[in-house]
């Protein structure tokens, strides 16, 4: 569809917000099909068409928005967790978050205990 019409351009946008909102494409299709009264099979074909549109936009991939969008999108989480007094998932949120800020120095102990070390070149 070259030139989609504003109410498909719209929808598509709404379809976008809910992703970002880290709703899954399954309660996406219910949502449209609730909302507009379309089929389901209709509502998947949007939620494809706008992920094909946010794959197309993101050609020119830059990790530092991915990571922005990233900390936005947790920053709301922590929000939403915080009204609801649920701190647990408030301070996972938090985790993720010094994780994608490097705050957390991964330590890795590799032991390599070797008793006979041999290399043979050619035919010794």
């Amino acid at each position: 569809m070259p030139n989609p019409r504003p109410e498909t351009k719209r929808r598509k946008n709404e379809i976008i917000d809910k992703l970002s909102e880290g709703m899954t494409k399954r309660k996406i299709a219910d949502w449209l099909v609730e909302r507009y009264e379309i089929c389901e099979e209709s509502a998947f074909r949007l939620i494809r068409e706008a992920l094909k549109d946010i794959q197309e936009s993101t050609n020119d991939f830059d990790i530092t928005d991915l990571r922005t969008e990233y900390i936005e999108r947790i920053n709301s989480w922590i929000e939403k967790a915080i009204e609801k007094n649920d701190m647990k998932t408030a301070l996972k949120c938090q985790e993720m978050l010094n994780k994608i800020n490097q705050l957390y120095v991964e330590k890795q102990e590799i032991d390599v205990s070797l008793k006979n070390l041999e290399f043979k070149f050619g035919d010794e």
